[in-house]
């Protein structure tokens, strides 16, 4: 039997890569054999293990974006301060810096083996990679003021969150795909808040003791509950705050998550709604527990917009339901009324230092119009980097400039969604939802700091990997679509 030509040279083509496999096979597990055998020379069996199943782990999720995936949305909303307990180099990686890393590793290498097509650019490309270089320039002109490795380390890993805007357009591109990252997102979220809600009905020292426990993890180990203040005495109201270690940053988490399930809701059919109502439940009433005002304001906003987009019928029912709610559970609803009336009126602590923050923010600002003072410290001691707005901190660390682009970035963002929302029948479901979660963060984004904070890289992260979401959403040529999405990754 002759074999053609082009079947001879796939033979060869199949025989050649099989011998690189092996080869890399190889010299793979010599390596590992070897770390190991160091590990337990000198650091003994413990680390020896845990190094060996890190590496494992990693292998495997490198060689798949989908499970990558899955664990950063996972660790993102369950686990979100979590590090991996073996340090590199005296510096120990969060999980979601390895997830993050990760996914940016096979993206990157599925691109450079042409295994992957790189994606059509999309019209907020140029803005954010001139967002990245404006912030080095304020990073580099702000070590003046002030400089240490953790500021530096801290800023990389913000910048690390905005990179991942480029990762996700890039392996997001089938529909079907952003709808199974939408649904982890709920179903994290639901968890997150059934775990909150738990915690918070538990007695204080056995929550404690549950937080505490997590200490080897890289949580906190002191005083993890948290408590409302006024006039800079704690009081016995205790606020939600799951894993997220702050109750403003766990409310960030569950009003993106929130908005998610109510779209599900909307565009589900049966069992798959009853699911995402369900979801619902725990997100919402762990919402209200966490006390944030903030957060409050976001969720509300987002679910009022993606109601007039989706189900404006329901606009109707509103009243009606908040007039059972207020006649059913008066009394458990004052309490979260009053705490909303003290930060309209500016009546309690909380409000008071914001207003503070306002007026020493445009004072920092107005000296510092351009780049700003950067990521490490004020210039002077009469100044201060810090104000609960993440508009006003992106000002403070990168001047108008930053500040600027990234309104620039925002308004191509949404004036996208808005038009493929008006001309396209096939995204309006996605397109609505995702959209309608960014504008819920926007707005909480005016009075909390959490989305461009150098301590919250869980929220940062996902506010960019929401933009990417918008974006890729709203895009009209939907020819990606049948590239495979994930470029082989299972």
């Amino acid at each position: 039997m002759t074999l053609n030509p082009s079947n001879a040279s796939r033979l060869e083509s199949f025989a050649a890569n099989a011998v690189v496999r092996v080869l890399v096979t190889t010299v793979v597990v010599i390596a590992l054999g070897a770390a190991v055998a160091i590990a337990m020379t000198y650091a003994g069996p413990l680390f020896a293990i845990g190094g060996l199943v890190a590496a494992v782990v990693g292998f495997v999720l490198i060689g798949s974006q989908r499970l990558t995936f899955l664990a950063f949305l996972l660790t993102v909303t369950v686990l979100p301060f979590g590090v991996i307990p073996i340090g590199v180099g005296g510096v120990r990686p969060t999980f979601i810096d390895a997830t993050l890393v990760l996914l940016l590793a096979s993206t990157m290498g599925g691109v450079l083996s042409r295994r992957v097509a790189w994606r059509p650019p999309t019209p907020i490309d140029i803005p954010i990679a001139a967002f990245i270089i404006v912030s080095l320039a304020a990073f580099t002109l702000g070590t003046a003021y002030a400089f240490n490795s953790e500021a530096a380390r801290q800023y990389a890993k913000l910048i690390n969150s905005v990179v991942f805007f480029f990762v996700v357009t890039q392996i997001a591109r089938e529909s079907a795909f952003r709808e199974w990252i939408v649904a982890v997102l709920v179903f994290g979220g639901a968890a997150a808040g059934a775990i909150g809600a738990g915690l918070y009905h538990l007695p204080t020292e056995t929550a404690s003791s549950i937080l505490r426990a997590l200490r080897p993890l890289g949580y906190p180990s002191g005083d993890v509950l948290r408590y409302i203040e006024d006039a800079g005495v704690r009081t016995d109201t205790m606020r939600a705050i799951g894993t997220s270690i702050d109750p403003n940053v766990y409310g960030a988490l569950l009003l993106v998550c929130g908005v998610l399930a109510l779209g599900q809701a909307y565009e589900s059919r049966g069992q798959r709604r009853a699911v995402a109502v369900l979801a619902l439940a725990p997100i919402l009433y762990a919402l209200l527990l966490t006390l944030s005002r903030g957060s409050w304001l976001g969720f509300a906003s987002g679910a009022l917009l993606l109601t007039m987009l989706r189900r404006p019928r329901l606009l109707w029912l509103i009243p009606i339901v908040g007039s059972f709610g207020v006649v059913l559970f008066s009394t458990q609803l004052a309490r979260f009324a009053e705490h909303f009336m003290k930060a309209v009126f500016a009546r309690d602590q909380a409000t008071g230092m914001r207003l503070g923050e306002y007026k020493d923010a445009f004072n920092l600002i107005q000296q510092n119009p351009l780049l700003g003072v950067g990521f490490g410290g004020a210039p002077s001691v009469d100044l201060y980097i810090g104000v609960s707005s993440t508009y006003l901190l992106v000002a403070e660390e990168m001047g108008l400039i930053g500040l600027g682009l990234l309104a620039l970035i925002l308004w191509r963002t949404l004036s996208g969604a808005w038009l493929a929302y008006r001309s396209s029948s096939n995204a309006v479901a996605s397109v609505a939802t995702v959209g309608s979660a960014l504008c819920g963060m926007l707005v909480a984004a005016a009075v909390d700091r959490h989305f461009f904070d150098l301590r919250f890289q869980n929220i940062s992260a996902l506010f960019w990997m929401i933009v990417a979401l918008v974006v890729v959403s709203s895009t009209r040529d939907h020819a990606d679509d049948r590239l495979g999405g994930l470029g082989g990754g299972t």
